[in-house]
């Protein structure tokens, strides 16, 4: 008895063909499954390394850019409100100063509103505030 667990003599050449061809292929099949191995252990590093990486930005990145966000909206709300105070305010002292005029004899008090409307109907379009009005 031999290498394959039967003797020479008494079997044909294809059967020693066959076990060796056999033989050939259990050592292809170790080499592919130590390479396939190695391919997941590599599969499984990336995957650990994305894990890593989503964890930190669900932990520290996504909050960071919520406070910013919060932060950027109070401020433009502050901004927004101080722009509408200051409009207001320049209106009233715009109405406060036309209502000091002295009316000419030969004026009504309808041309000086005209007069003032229109004026601010020039500054609101330069402001770009067409929704503030006066009556």
């Amino acid at each position: 008895m031999t290498n394959g667990g039967y003797g020479l003599l008494g079997t044909s050449s294809v059967i020693d063909d066959a076990a060796d061809a056999c033989e050939e292929m259990v050592d292809e099949i170790i080499k592919m499954a130590g390479v396939r191995m190695q391919a997941l252990l590599l599969l499984m590093h990336e995957i650990a390394t994305l894990i890593w990486r989503v964890n930190a930005l669900e932990k520290m990145l996504l909050p960071e850019l919520r406070t910013r966000e919060r932060t950027t909206e109070s401020m433009r709300d502050e901004r927004e409100e101080f722009k509408w105070l200051f409009l207001i305010k320049k209106k009233k002292n715009r109405m406060d100063l036309s209502a000091n005029l002295p009316v000419p004899a030969n004026t009504s008090r309808f041309r000086i509103n005209f007069r003032i409307n229109c004026e601010e109907n020039i500054l609101r379009d330069s402001d770009g505030l067409s929704e503030l009005r006066v009556a």
